[in-house]
């Protein structure tokens, strides 16, 4: 094992990524790391080259000449304080379901003892060792469906926005570049606009000819579909969240100053809404034109049609997700205390379901009567529209990528560096590798391409196809857990 570490890691030293850490006391100190995958059955986070666990419970050092030795001396905690360099927190947060303490205990936020070990702390429980062993977790693919994948190497910084799909199968997304990109169908940028600050936004496309999107520069943009700047707003916060269009001269906005803000097609606010917290959840226009519009101050809002407050609905955890209203009227959206909320069509609370990490993304309805949903644990969940558990299936990583459907397939990506098609079931049917994270919501265009963005600056482009077999016989031999 020590040979493949020596190896392989020699060869990816120049590819590893290392994010940013934040030093206060109550961050999350591993922010959502993806793990590099060593063979079959071993992952390794590369920490620092002080301190790399692995999901076998070593723990390895770099050394000048590139090679690894294992360390034998070095506990859990030590392991993370070593790395983190502050020895004044009793204990430490590793994710939204785990925190090491230097007791040596691994506890549910800070007080219940679980039984856990360091790299699937961080992690999730989706990583423990042999899991790659088990049914539907190695790259076992359903051979009656055939994906053409081709990639295309686009921007310079990871892209977490959804790609805008325009009428000639161009793409229009944001990435951490700060830049705004125009790509063609064939994989060719058409044009790029130069923020100053990352895009996260979701772009929408404004009466046909306007492309409005937010960037943590604390602007709001109005772009033509020749990439010239038509107009900008400044807010006081970053605006990572992804605006709604309310008619062909209005769209909705919200920014981290917990502003929401109406501005009409030429760049002028009309008016404003203001919550007690950052506003990242992109807003719900609901048929009868009201909407509604979560807050990191831990509630949804509904506002009239005239964009006046009409009732407050507090939630257990801050709200990145965005609602989605199913068939039959009810709301469902996810929050940071790990919960899926649904409520009925008068935003009266149905029932919640306990998940074990973050829900950042949006809910999917799938047909008249279930919904999809992705959350930090790594799992893909499929409800029914009254909040009842149907069926779940685990990736290796933290799925912060929202689930489309496709046809009878959904698909959506985990921070694992894999792109998973699954039924409406969430049985795996196909697991494309990226060896980076997928971040992003996909994209599907007119003729059934689905556009991927990854955590490289690539975009990844699916064809799926179903061979001579029926979608009956794929299903049933689509692996099962």
């Amino acid at each position: 094992m020590k040979k493949i570490f020596e190896i392989f890691l020699s060869s990816l030293i120049a590819l590893i990524f290392f994010p940013a850490l934040s030093m206060a006391s109550t961050s999350v100190l591993f922010e959502k790391k993806s793990a590099v995958k060593m063979n079959q059955n071993v992952f390794c986070l590369h920490m620092s080259h002080d301190c790399i666990p692995c999901n076998d419970r070593t723990m390895w050092r770099y050394q000048k000449s590139g090679k690894m030795t294992q360390i034998s001396n070095l506990s859990n905690y030590q392991c993370v304080q070593k790395f983190k360099k502050n020895t004044k927190n009793n204990c430490i947060q590793l994710s939204a379901f785990c925190s090491i303490c230097n007791d040596g205990a691994f506890r549910f936020k800070d007080k219940k003892i679980i039984k856990s070990d360091l790299f699937e702390c961080i992690q999730g429980p989706r990583y423990t060792l042999g899991a790659a062993s088990q049914k539907c977790s190695t790259l076992q693919e359903n051979q009656e469906l055939e994906v053409i994948v081709t990639k295309k190497l686009i921007a310079s910084g990871p892209i977490e926005s959804r790609p805008l799909a325009l009428p000639d199968s161009s793409v229009v997304f944001g990435a951490h570049d700060g830049r705004l990109y125009r790509v063609s169908k064939n994989g060719k940028v058409l044009w790029s606009l130069q923020t100053k600050g990352q895009i996260s936004s979701s772009p929408k496309l404004l009466n046909s000819k306007i492309i409005v999107f937010g960037s943590s520069d604390r602007h709001i943009y109005l772009v033509s579909l020749k990439g010239k700047i038509l107009n900008k707003i400044k807010t006081k916060g970053p605006v990572d969240s992804s605006p709604t269009v309310i008619n062909p001269n209005l769209f909705i906005i919200g920014s981290d100053d917990g502003g929401l803000y109406y501005i009409n097609s030429r760049g002028k606010i009309i008016k404003q809404f203001k919550s007690k917290a950052l506003i990242e959840s992109t807003p719900l226009l609901l048929p009868n034109g009201k909407i509604i519009v979560g807050s990191d101050d831990k509630n949804l809002y509904l506002l009239n049609s005239r964009g006046k407050l009409e009732k407050t609905i507090p939630t257990g955890g801050r709200i990145w997700s965005s609602p989605a209203r199913l068939p039959n009227g009810n709301i469902v959206v996810g929050a940071d205390d790990g919960k899926v909320y649904f409520f009925n069509d008068k935003l009266e609370l149905l029932n919640t379901y306990k998940t074990a990490g973050w829900i950042e993304t949006h809910p999917l309805p799938i047909g008249e009567s279930e919904v999809a949903v992705t959350s930090d644990d790594g799992k893909l969940y499929i409800f029914s529209s009254g909040g009842k558990f149907k069926a779940s299936y685990s990736t290796g990583g933290w799925a912060e990528s929202s689930p489309i459907l496709s046809g009878q397939v959904l698909v959506f990506g985990s921070n694992d560096g894999s792109i998973y098609i699954t039924t409406k079931k969430a049985k795996l049917v196909k697991r494309i590798v990226t060896g980076s994270t997928v971040k992003s919501t996909a994209t599907e265009l007119a003729d059934g391409t689905i556009v991927v963005p990854t955590g490289s600056g690539h975009l990844y482009y699916l064809q799926i196809k179903k061979k001579k077999s029926s979608y009956n016989s794929l299903v049933s031999k689509a692996c099962k857990k």
